[in-house]
């Protein structure tokens, strides 16, 4: 039921971006479902259980709140539309953290006018030399002059269009000013989420400081999520060698941190303690390195892990992707068609659950020294799985990921353990910060090496040209069906061999007890390892 119900939620979701079929469909769908529902109810009353009839009216019950929960979204476009292409003046204040690039900065500008009434979300792009005396910051007080425009989508290499005005939608923007001339109205004043990145940018500053570029850039992008000291080279040798997710803060930097914090709370002896300050060390990180997708997803699935840890429960990892999946789409459903970062999060985490146990059996002769069988079969299952999509919307296949992966991940941990310790050590002494900072620029001095050595291969990687979207949709059905047979018949032979137990006349009991007398178990400090499945 579970499952049915966050599909079928996805689902709609998902056949409304494409399909408007009206409130009147909607409803009707909604309506069938429900007649499901109560036919199940009055026919299990006199009879045996009916289950397919129950999911058949879940399914369309669900799907028809799915579809609702988009159609509201779409229903209300933002009322600064009916200005694009007019020159406008607007006053707000920045409300995200300002995204540093190259030659310009990108501001999140709430606006709060009257005339052109709103209270909208604009993305204003200014000129970063020309601004830099300003010192912008999260929840400064702006006046933005510019031409108001609706963005649109525009073709990318390989043939590929990207639909950025989608991708704005998932990040709340329907409006764009480029190259805005911007003034000071007033500066932030002290608000908790204001303290929180003067002290980010602090602690960046302290970085650059002691670690050297473009070592600093990357550090900051391993435990911070930032690329804007990471030179355009050095992040297209990473795409190339398949090791950008390092720096965007993937669901593995994020449960690199998440376990540090276990580890330091597993000195707190009180759970219940453990769970709320786990917790709230979680949400601070998210909102310290920004709410992507990613993050966000990462961060839902590690307090559910220390709610089950603290409660005893088990943690049922696959549940646990789908509940986040599906919270984070009701709050913001765009994000499931117009947010690529999302897309292959969530994919990469289902091919690590699905598919990393199914590939290790095959991989037993290779050693587990320094991870090297886990790393292995963590990123063969996380790239056949985002594979189809990746090519879909990048179009770059990498020769050398496998191996670049293998090289690298067992390093990030180290490196983001040194640059961390780097900055809080250099924020109270910039000489003693040296020290670690040299062991710290050691460990990403490896990490861009390597990343240079197999970036610099003429077979590195490759373009694949663009293709139709139901490409990806066959693709993904073909994995599914190819998954379905293979626990299919893992669940079969786990019931021939309990099967077979019966029939040799052993009970479960005596079986155990056998189990137990054996040498191996009783060197195994009362731990009884069974070698059949029990039901």
């Amino acid at each position: 039921t579970f499952y049915t119900v966050g599909i079928a939620v996805t689902s709609g979701i998902f056949i409304r971006s494409f399909f408007d079929i009206g409130f009147a469909g909607i409803g009707l769908l909604f309506l069938i479902g429900c007649a499901c529902i109560i036919a199940w109810r009055c026919i299990a009353s006199t009879s045996g259980d009916v289950s397919p009839l129950l999911l058949t009216g879940l399914v369309c019950v669900f799907l028809a709140c799915g579809m609702v929960r988009l159609h509201v979204s779409l229903t209300s476009p933002s009322p600064l539309l009916k200005y694009s292409g007019e020159k406008v003046v607007l006053t707000g204040y920045i409300a995200r953290e300002p995204d540093i690039r190259e030659t310009n900065i990108q501001l999140y500008v709430k606006v709060k006018n009257e005339e052109p009434a709103s209270h909208d979300l604009v993305l204003v792009s200014v000129d970063r030399f020309e601004s830099a005396p300003l010192d912008l910051s999260y929840g400064d007080v702006v006046r933005v002059e510019g031409v108001l425009k609706h963005p649109e989508a525009f073709a990318s290499d390989g043939g590929r269009t990207f639909d950025y005005p989608g991708y704005l939608q998932a990040r709340g923007v329907e409006t764009v000013i480029s190259f805005a001339e911007i003034e000071m109205v007033t500066q932030e004043q002290d608000t908790f989420f204001g303290y929180l990145f003067l002290n980010k940018k602090r602690f960046q500053n302290i970085l650059e400081e002691i670690i050297p570029a473009p070592y600093a850039g990357l550090g900051e992008g391993l435990l911070l999520g930032v690329k804007r000291a990471l030179p355009k080279s050095l992040e297209t040798t990473f795409r190339e060698t398949g090791i950008i997710h390092i720096v965007v803060l993937s669901g593995y930097n994020i449960m690199i941190v998440v376990e540090f914090f276990m580890f330091v709370l597993s000195f707190i002896f009180f759970p219940r303690a453990r769970l709320i300050i786990g917790s709230c060390a979680v949400i601070l990180f998210a909102l310290l390195v920004g709410l992507s997708a990613t993050v966000v997803r990462a961060s839902v699935m590690a307090i559910l892990l220390l709610i089950a840890r603290t409660t005893g429960r088990i943690y049922a990892v696959l549940r646990a992707l789908i509940f986040a999946g599906v919270m984070m789409l009701l709050w913001n459903p765009y994000l499931l068609v117009h947010d690529p970062g999302f897309q292959l999060s969530f994919l990469a985490t289902l091919g690590l659950i699905l598919v990393a146990p199914w590939i290790e059996t095959y991989f037993t002769k290779i050693p587990k020294m320094l991870g090297v069988r886990g790393f292995l079969t963590a990123t063969i299952s996380t790239q056949l799985f985002v594979l189809p999509l990746l090519l879909y919307h990048m179009g770059l296949f990498s020769m050398v990921a496998v191996i670049v992966n293998v090289l690298v991940l067992p390093m990030v941990p180290a490196a983001m353990l040194l640059t961390f310790a780097t900055g809080v050590v250099g924020a109270v002494s910039i000489p003693v910060g040296f020290g670690i900072g040299f062991l710290a620029h050691l460990s990403l001095a490896y990490i861009v090496t390597v990343a240079k050595i197999f970036g610099a291969l003429s077979f590195a990687s490759f373009s694949v040209p663009a293709f139709p979207f139901w490409v990806v949709l066959v693709t993904y059905s073909i994995f599914g069906i190819v998954l379905a047979h293979i626990y299919t018949q893992k669940k079969q032979k786990e019931i021939t061999n309990t099967e077979n137990v019966v029939t040799e006349g052993w009970t479960i009991e005596e079986e155990v007890d056998a189990i137990r007398t054996t040498p191996e178990a009783q060197s195994a400090s009362g731990v009884v390892k069974l070698k059949f499945p029990i039901q």
